[in-house]
């Protein structure tokens, strides 16, 4: 059985731009998550988490509010301050009608944004790799194989080299340890 299918908003995690929290976390605020997806297909569930409600195990944090009622958190947080932020998509009807409703959403907040779609291999691969990512904000969708953490967890969040969906480009040596603790585990020794 394979999971549904999730559109990512990744934040460039070694970027200048948000290498503070309060940046980051002004940016999730900013994001009306339901009319993003809705920019998809009225079908899909907007979420502030990583993992499906079809995955079992899965929680509703309720991190950030999916409705765009945090743009007032995300204008304190900046304090005033007016980043400067590039989105990057690949190139979709959907995507674009996506990235223009984050770009009115992050500038209301303050943020400054430049869209940077793409259509080529040979430009998404400028967009993938970290040490030529142009990008601050990349739009993806994964779809993993399987309802399981272990299928997405990951692949988002690994910062092994060989987790080359990684597109945040997160890499903490301790998530990237217990990442590695949870594949080594067999339901066995579960």
């Amino acid at each position: 059985t394979s999971t549904t299918p999730i559109e990512t908003l990744f934040l460039g995690t070694p970027r200048a731009t948000f290498a503070a929290e309060s940046t980051r976390r002004a940016a999730a605020y900013a994001i009306d998550r339901t009319a993003v997806s809705g920019a998809y297909s009225p079908a899909l569930q907007p979420s502030d988490t990583f993992l499906s409600p079809l995955v079992a195990g899965a929680v509703d944090h309720d991190v950030y509010p999916l409705d765009g009622s945090g743009q007032a958190t995300a204008l304190a947080l900046l304090d005033g301050a007016t980043p400067a932020i590039s989105l990057c998509y690949p190139v979709s009807a959907a995507r674009t009608a996506a990235a223009g409703l984050l770009e009115t959403q992050l500038e209301a907040a303050g943020f400054v944004v430049t869209q940077e779609p793409y259509a080529s291999a040979s430009e998404f691969f400028n967009v993938v790799v970290p040490d030529s990512s142009r990008c601050d904000l990349r739009l993806f969708g994964a779809s993993p194989g399987y309802p399981d953490p272990a299928a997405l967890l990951p692949v988002l969040f690994d910062g092994d080299p060989d987790g080359a969906l990684n597109r945040s480009f997160f890499d903490d040596p301790a998530f990237n340890a217990r990442f590695d603790a949870a594949a080594a585990t067999t339901d066995e020794s579960a």
